[in-house]
């Protein structure tokens, strides 16, 4: 009688199941190190991405700081020793508002770049545009406390008081050129004589000036600011003001110039602030 020998049948199934085996825990410690090592990589560009961006953030802010002083040392004529405490002063301002800027930056990047499922370049890429709304400007140089006090001990009450009167002078400037801008543009719709140009731009930049910082908040910041919003100034114009400039043709004119503004100017009169007058 024939014999028929299973065994190594046996051997041979046994050891293809065993070898399947060690190929599949091989495939996923593969896909498993290929996990880690995207999140390594993820890691790593982020780190080198937030470095690259709080240098430039910091060269900025040093140019401006810089900028500032010598602006300062032109309207106060300071001494040596006075020009040197602000340069220092504003480079530990800048160091103070930049570890403020990058705690809070690095949160918002790192908490996003967890969820990108795509090109983590294209999302960096989009980093760049991101506001953080009014809350930012707390972080700016200007805005830290060891600028604020050397500025404060430094300058003498001489120069203080050429200082404030030189940013009352440039903040007057400031607020007339975009009553200005606005009035122009109301001109093209309106046809203001020259006596109601001379009377909107007293109302308009007394607009401007009370409502500035919350137009800028609205914004984000000044540059970021769309100057084709500033119609949304219009809504602080106390009506009886408008009515007592305007016809009433040019009323009609004035109110159908404002709805572009409307939304805008509901948004700003939200913010915390003095009372909206309209």
């Amino acid at each position: 009688m024939k014999r028929t020998f299973w065994w190594p049948v046996a051997l041979w199934a046994c050891s293809l199941l065993v070898v399947e085996e060690i190929a599949a825990q091989v495939q996923v410690e593969i896909v498993q190190d290929e996990g880690a090592g995207a999140t390594a990589n993820t890691d790593e560009r982020v780190n080198e991405y937030l470095q690259n961006l709080a240098e430039s953030e910091r060269t900025e802010w040093t140019e401006k700081m810089t900028s500032l002083v010598t602006d300062i040392d032109r309207v106060c004529a300071l001494s040596d020793a006075q020009r040197e405490r602000l340069h220092l002063a504003a480079k530990g301002a800048v160091d103070s508002g930049l570890n403020r800027w990058r705690a809070n930056m690095e949160n918002w990047v790192r908490d996003k770049a967890r969820n990108v499922q795509g090109d983590i370049e294209q999302f960096l890429a989009g980093v760049g545009s991101v506001r953080f709304g009014d809350t930012a400007r707390t972080w700016e140089p200007e805005h830290q406390e060891i600028w604020a006090m050397t500025l404060s001990s430094v300058l003498n009450e001489t120069q203080r008081k050429a200082y404030d009167d030189d940013m009352r002078e440039r903040l007057a400037f400031k607020y007339e050129s975009m009553a200005r801008a606005l009035v122009a543009d109301l001109d093209r719709t309106l046809r203001l004589s020259e006596k109601q140009r001379g009377e909107l731009l007293a109302v308009l930049t007394v607009a401007a000036s009370t409502h500035w910082d919350r137009l800028e908040a609205w914004a984000g910041d000044e540059e970021n600011l769309p100057y084709h919003q500033l119609g949304a100034l219009l809504g602080a114009v106390p009506p009886a003001d408008r009515d007592r400039v305007l016809n009433e043709a040019q009323r009609k004119s004035w109110d159908q110039f404002f709805e572009r503004f409307d939304g805008a100017w509901q948004s700003i009169r939200n913010l915390p602030g003095m009372p909206a007058t309209r």
